[in-house]
């Protein structure tokens, strides 16, 4: 894009300027918001999208002031093709993937440009959605332009296929004609209690015959190997202060009707709510020092307790046995 007459003033060596930067169509921190186009390159562009090739100024980062500063070393026009929507691609994705609709939750990370990170990408039942060659779907990136989401909330929102890559690499973009929601603690475990439910009886039978088995297996040398495990979920997610882990304390109170157990851990977010109402989420592989059965060994408590009632956070809900 051209200078304005004052930048002409001021930098009288330069042609032009870039602005709208992003590397592989990512904004972040290493994008300066404009860079200046030498003259030597005034007969190599013109006006309209292009791509280059910078260094950092060296002089000007070891100076005094240790201004950080990118130099334009090539720059060429590029001719921008809108992604063709394939329609027949998104069904065989739908269809693979076994997904009802084109809708997605995610949990959105707002950059300081403005710019969302969609990150934990997961089918609106919320459970995880694992591609065909056994990885996470990717993080999408996301420009708003009308909705204003909150950072670190998770969204159930509206995807278009953009692209596919080999060995399953898929590519979206967020469809912002489409309404976005804001998946709240109840919406969450609304969603978790339908999904579970909605399960075929076949696959349910199933699902109870393999508990029952790992319940026996797990606790094979006493039955209140459950005391451990709620030991073990409270150690793996202390409370996190200045960068460091606090100590947790516990407390167990026996009433003539129930246990009570309480912890000084870090609140359960989404993802542990998921992850306990599920088996082997693989929420704890993120988190090295979990020592826990990912989901497993939480399910012995339901060896001496016919209702199993948890709060943490914002979460309030009960498992019936």
């Amino acid at each position: 894009m051209p200078l304005t007459d004052e930048e002409s003033a001021q930098f009288v060596w330069a042609c032009g300027k870039v602005s709208g930067i992003s590397i592989n169509g990512q904004v972040n921190d290493i994008c300066p918001k404009t860079i200046f186009v030498p003259k030597q390159f005034e007969a190599y562009v013109t006006q309209g999208p292009c791509e280059f090739k910078a260094i950092v100024d060296l002089k000007a980062l070891r100076g005094d002031k240790h201004f950080y500063k990118l130099l334009i070393k090539r720059i060429q026009n590029v001719s921008v093709v809108k992604p063709k929507h394939d329609e027949r691609e998104e069904k065989i994705f739908r269809r693979n993937l076994k997904l009802k609709d084109n809708r997605f939750v995610g949990q959105f990370i707002v950059n300081s440009d403005g710019s969302v990170k969609i990150l934990d990408i997961r089918r609106t039942d919320f459970s995880k959605l694992i591609l065909q060659n056994g990885k996470d779907q990717g993080p999408i990136v996301y420009h708003p332009k009308t909705f204003k989401p909150i950072s670190g909330r998770y969204y159930e929102f509206t995807w278009i296929l953009n692209g596919v890559r080999d060995n399953y690499v898929y590519l979206f973009k967020v469809d912002e004609t489409q309404p976005l929601k804001e998946v709240t603690p109840k919406d969450l475990v609304d969603r978790l209690h339908d999904d579970i439910m909605n399960y075929p009886p076949g696959a349910g039978q199933k699902i109870v015959k393999m508990l029952d088995t790992l319940k026996n297996q797990l606790t094979a040398s006493g039955k209140e190997i459950f005391i451990y495990e709620l030991l073990q979920n409270a150690n793996d997610y202390p409370q996190i202060n200045n960068g460091n882990k606090q100590p947790v304390d516990v407390e167990f109170h026996l009433t003539l009707t129930s246990l009570v157990f309480m912890h000084t851990g870090a609140p359960f977010n989404e993802k542990n709510i998921a992850a306990i109402c599920s088996i082997n989420d693989k929420e704890k592989d993120t988190n090295k020092d979990a020592i826990g059965y990912k989901g497993i060994g939480f399910k012995t408590v339901f060896v001496d307790n016919e209702n199993v009632y948890l709060q943490s956070g914002g979460y309030s809900f009960r498992f019936d046995k």
